[in-house]
């Protein structure tokens, strides 16, 4: 799950961490399965994922607490069918989906209030991450490289000034990297540049004007549909 600061507040979502490239977590805050139990104390979803005998596989299980504690910590109530929506990415071929759907309502039987599911440490990391200057990161070893701006203007001049850089088949962008991270990893498809557009805020809009709809290119909504 990744913390990241969107419009004066840090909201919460969970990524594929195959998929994920590490410059990517510049001013985010990562938060692994790890992260949630408190010693010998469960966190609350993953006790009731236990009561609810959801449990699957090591790979995927904790893919499903993380995505469940996301989503909660942006809708503290969320209906039977947006937990189901928020739960699509999370496929496992190790059992039925039935169980983990009745997690809701075991978190209901545990009696539990919003704030004993956020965990305690999120309020000084926040503090921390809405301090942070963002600024556009660049990294070149003279082989690979990557562009990660934070506004179009800074995309612009970046190209304008790095012609040779983004000619030809040189240049890949990336957003979510469900296509581009897949060719590198398994293809061994290797490119000079990938300009990381994620940071740019104006491109993460959808909005519907005038009888047209304008859906930016960094949508988080767009990633993953």
């Amino acid at each position: 799950m990744i913390g990241e600061v969107r419009e004066g507040k840090v909201h919460y979502k969970s990524v594929a961490g195959c998929l994920y490239l590490a410059a990517k977590l510049e001013g985010k805050h990562l938060i692994t399965i790890e992260g949630l139990a408190q010693k010998e104390k469960l966190h609350p979803i993953q006790e009731a994922v236990l009561n609810a005998h959801a449990t699957q596989c090591g790979f995927c299980t904790p893919g499903v607490i993380l995505s469940i504690l996301a989503l909660y910590l942006e809708r503290p109530n969320p209906g039977k069918e947006e937990f189901r929506r928020y739960l699509e990415g999370n496929l496992c071929r190790c059992t039925g989906y039935a169980s983990i759907r009745k997690v809701p309502e075991y978190l209901e039987d545990l009696t539990i209030h919003s704030e004993e599911i956020r965990p305690s440490y999120l309020d000084e990391t926040e503090e921390k991450q809405l301090t942070f200057v963002h600024e556009d990161i660049f990294i070149d070893d003279g082989v690979h490289a990557y562009y990660s701006p934070v506004s179009e203007d800074n995309l612009e001049a970046f190209i304008r000034d790095h012609q040779e850089l983004v000619s030809g088949q040189n240049l890949r962008f990336l957003n979510g990297g469900s296509d581009v991270v897949v060719g590198i990893k398994k293809r061994n498809q290797h490119y000079r540049l990938l300009v990381d557009i994620s940071r740019i805020s104006s491109l993460q809009n959808i909005s519907y004007r005038d009888n047209q709809l304008t859906i930016g290119g960094g949508s988080y909504f767009v990633r993953n549909y």
